[in-house]
């Protein structure tokens, strides 16, 4: 079984090989074929057939169709003429001469030139060319050299005599012109080299050597010139042989005297020689890129032989010896470790046990030494028939370099490696994540659905009622804050975070950071305070939004791991720096809680740890706020710290590199802004909502605070109701932004291009779940003047109802 895979490999290697040969054959403009020798039945040789051909050499041969040669004898396409050539074929195919043949082909009616090779035994592959052109080029040529011979004979095929002094050219032929049949012909030619410039009678390579020999400085030298005789009419240029000699007169060159010898039909044959070798070398040399190395075995003597190919790289080795040599001159140039595999299963008696017909093969991958670097090489030794009659075992080794093929499959392997160890991490990861997640959305569920139940129990209980709701509510509060965070990270890893430049004032800024935290830390007594330090610029340019949600939830962590009583400082210091127009600003929270332990502090930035310090385990928390911080530090450009502090206590520190707007001094502090109004009797606001019970809960909570409400299903509903009542009805429109029909922004857009003076002026207010940054900007863009995100608390509504009623 493993040897027959191992032949059905061989074959596919093989195959493969052959076709990448054929591939390129098939790009070449000559004829290409390969021919197998056929042999009678006592084993000689009788006929060929075509293997092989590329679609030029069906072209040549006159064949519809390269594929319809295949199969062919050589009989069919020579016949009874092919006798000479099927000799020469056959001492290609079975001794491994390599020839180059010419003659004439009587069936074809031309020259042909045949390079003959062997690709393996009882093969012969050939490249056909059709020379006729140039053995009628050279029959010519050889007529050409005959009649210049007798034109130098009786020294006459175009004379010429140049005046040095008048400039004037004298010439004589004694050949006729296409136009006249007149033997001798003369020309006159006054100011003969301004008529060589302005005629450009001479090729401009050439102009400057045919100038000087008529200037005399070139007496004596032959000159192989193109140029445009006046005396023949010519309209092109041609090859020219010059001879001349110069005559002087009182030391002085007054003549020049030579003749020409039109040689245009030697010099383009020997142009088309060299072309045709180049081409033919390049045939070669692409043929020995092919194959590393062929090596042709005669396992009954014993010996090898290198099928020579050009551009062969295979040149450390005697091209041919005995198969013991060749396993010596092997150890040289492998890994020892590959060579001790390679001698047991390529020495000359393995060879003979395994290689004993048709099909048979040994094959193996090992590392090559190849310009000092070892190399992977790909071997495949298979039985090559005897087509001779002689039965002599024999067998050919093809070798190619395999080093890039084994290259990417090992980066293939290692990607794939990665890949999965990557997604081993990821479901670990999400399993992590999932287990987190259940355990933290469950903890408060089970207290809103335990409270709701011991409400229900004790409805008549007004006291344990109550007590059952401000758990409730606490517990929704925490499980908002959970399920914002987890969008807030989802959304930073997801790379939408989009950050903007806000001109603002920074001790502005921390005082309604601190006005937010204020009535947490007054529930536990702990003292605020706010320090500045060095701040010369006060307006800064940030995105105000996401720094304040940074503060927030430092402070908010300060707030709830620092008992109560504590203080709790916020300070801000600013720092030179380099670049003009910028300082780093750093923001530090410092309280006297607890403060962190050793084993937190070096992942207190990582998803989902809060530490087990029996201190703090019954504060509730998501795990999620300080990794939100840290990654949009990261976006801002900044870093952020933790560490405790030698009097107790933990500190965090903020740095931030911001640009100011200016040399401003520090703006003193707004007042704090009074409690809001909580009676609104006589304002009536439209309420924009497709959910029944969100549309309960606002019509419940603007009721509690006087307001006169109506409602609208959809977008659609909401302009429609708008447009048909009186200017001022409507003092304000809370509107929901997805919804069936038409989404709170284009209601929005519809509303605003109205024709009448108050749809510009009223306020509409986002009330919706979408509570990104992007999601307020697009609230913004499509014509909103705030933005309120659900859970809507009724302070927050309050506040909102106050600043724009």
């Amino acid at each position: 079984m493993e040897k027959k895979l191992l032949l059905e490999q061989f074959n596919k290697d093989f195959a493969a090989m052959q076709r990448g040969m054929m591939m390129q054959f098939d790009k070449l403009p000559l004829p290409v074929y390969v021919l197998r020798v056929e042999a009678d039945a006592s084993g000689l040789p009788q006929d060929f057939i075509f293997v092989y051909a590329n679609s030029a050499c069906a072209s040549f041969l006159g064949i519809d169709g390269k594929n319809y040669l295949l199969g062919m004898s050589f009989s069919d396409i020579w016949g009874d003429n092919g006798a000479k050539w099927l000799n020469i074929y056959t001492k290609t195919a079975l001794e491994g001469l390599t020839q180059n043949i010419e003659d004439y082909n009587e069936n074809l009616k031309k020259y042909l030139s045949v390079d003959c090779y062997q690709p393996m035994y009882g093969y012969c592959g050939c490249f056909m060319r059709d020379v006729t052109q140039r053995r009628d080029m050279e029959r010519q040529l050889y007529e050409e050299k005959e009649r210049y011979r007798v034109a130098m004979e009786s020294s006459i095929d175009l004379l010429f005599e140049y005046d040095i002094r008048l400039q004037v050219m004298h010439s004589w032929s004694n050949i006729a012109s296409e136009n006249s049949q007149e033997k001798t012909r003369r020309s006159y030619i006054p100011d003969y080299l301004s008529v060589v410039i302005k005629e450009n009678l001479v090729d401009p390579s050439d102009r400057e050597a045919w100038l000087g020999l008529l200037r005399g400085e070139r007496s004596e030298e032959a000159l192989e010139i193109r140029m445009r005789r006046y005396i023949d009419e010519q309209v092109d240029n041609k090859w020219y042989l010059v001879q001349a000699t110069t005559v002087y007169e009182q030391g002085l060159p007054v003549r020049v005297v030579g003749t020409m010898r039109d040689i245009d039909a030697w010099k383009r044959m020997q142009q088309e020689k060299q072309l045709v070798e180049s081409l033919n070398y390049e045939i070669n040399h692409v043929l020995g890129d092919i194959y590393y190395a062929v090596v042709h075995f005669d396992l009954d003597a014993g010996t090898y032989h290198f099928v020579e190919l050009t551009g062969q790289k295979c040149v450390d080795y005697p091209y041919n010896g005995t198969c013991e040599e060749f396993l010596a001159y092997t150890r040289d140039v492998v890994t020892r470790e590959d060579w001790h595999k390679f001698r047991q299963r390529f020495n000359l008696r393995e060879m003979r046990r395994v290689l004993t017909k048709t099909g048979d093969k040994l094959e193996m991958e090992l590392r090559r030494k190849n310009g000092g670097v070892y190399k992977w090489i790909s071997l495949m030794v298979s039985y090559l028939p005897d087509y001779s009659g002689s039965k002599k075992q024999q067998a050919v080794l093809v070798a190619r370099f395999i080093d890039d093929e084994r290259r990417r499959e090992m980066e293939q392997q290692q990607e794939l490696k990665e890949a999965l160890v990557a997604a081993h991490t990821a479901n670990e990861a999400k399993s992590a994540f999932l287990s987190q997640m259940s355990h933290d959305i469950r903890t408060p569920m089970n207290a809103i659905i335990g409270m709701t139940t011991i409400a229900r129990q004790n409805i008549e209980n007004k006291v344990k009622t109550l007590d059952c709701l401000n758990k409730i509510g606490s517990s929704s509060a925490h499980l908002l804050e959970l399920i914002n965070s987890i969008l807030s990270m989802s959304k930073i890893e997801s790379g939408k975070v989009i950050l903007t430049d806000d001109e603002l004032s920074l001790p502005q800024l921390l005082e309604d950071v601190l006005n937010i935290i204020r009535p947490m830390a007054g529930k536990k007594m702990q003292n605020l305070r706010l320090e500045l330090e060095d701040l010369k610029h006060a307006e800064v340019l940030t995105d105000s939004t996401h720094l304040k949600q940074i503060l927030l939830n430092v402070l908010g962590n300060a707030v709830k791991y620092t008992p109560e009583g504590g203080e709790i400082v916020l300070g801000l210091q600013e720092l030179s720096a380099v670049i003009p127009q910028r300082s780093q600003y750093v923001f530090t929270v410092s309280d006297n809680g607890p403060g962190l332990s050793e084993e937190l502090l070096p992942k207190i930035f990582d998803m989902f740890e809060r530490g087990e310090d029996s201190r703090t385990s019954k504060i509730e928390g998501t795990g999620l706020g300080l990794a939100i911080c840290k990654n949009l530090t990261n976006l801002m450009a900044g870093t952020i710290e933790a560490a405790n502090r030698p009097e107790g206590g933990a500190k965090f520190t903020l740095t931030l590199p911001l640009r100011w707007l200016g040399d401003d001094a520090v703006k003193p502090l707004p007042a704090v802004k009074p409690a809001g109004r909580s009676d609104f009797s006589g304002h009536r606001v439209l309420i924009v909502e497709d959910n029944d019970l969100n549309m309960e809960i606002a019509l419940e909570f603007l009721q509690s605070l006087g307001v006169v409400c109506e409602g609208a299903e959809n977008g659609r509903r909401a302009v429609e109701m708008f447009n048909a009542s009186a200017p001022g009805h409507y003092e304000m429109i809370l509107m929901d932004v997805r919804m069936p029909v038409m989404n709170g922004y284009e209601a929005t857009r519809e509303i605003r291009r109205l024709a009448r003076e108050d749809a510009r002026q009223i306020p509409i207010v986002a009330m919706t779940a979408d509570a990104f940054s992007s999601d307020i900007k697009m609230a913004l863009n499509a014509g909103m003047n705030e933005h309120l995100s659900k859970p809507v608390s009724i302070e927050r509504l309050q506040e909102v109802l106050g600043q724009w009623l």
